[in-house]
């Protein structure tokens, strides 16, 4: 697809997000500190019902989003997005 024929980006509110994430019944989330998206991060922060987990990259976050899947909870890798052309 033409990259003029692409719709352009639109953000999704934090509380969109968030909503979702309780949806999903998510118990952990562990990110890497990002500052683009820091209105969700400091919802996640202080939601009392989720227990967040701050890595230093984006691999430390996938593996220890792995070991908690093992151990059972529901968990969710927050990771930034980027733009890919």
């Amino acid at each position: 697809m033409p990259a003029s024929a692409r719709m352009p980006a639109q953000s999704i509110p934090a509380s969109t997000l968030l909503a979702a994430i309780h949806d999903a019944r998510v118990e952990d989330v562990v990110m890497v500190p990002d500052t683009h998206q820091r209105t969700l991060v400091e919802l996640l922060i202080d939601d009392p019902a989720i227990r967040t987990v701050h890595a230093s990259t984006e691999d430390e976050a996938v593996a220890i989003t792995a070991g908690l899947i093992i151990g059972g909870p529901v968990s969710y890798t927050h990771l930034r997005a980027h733009e890919t052309r």
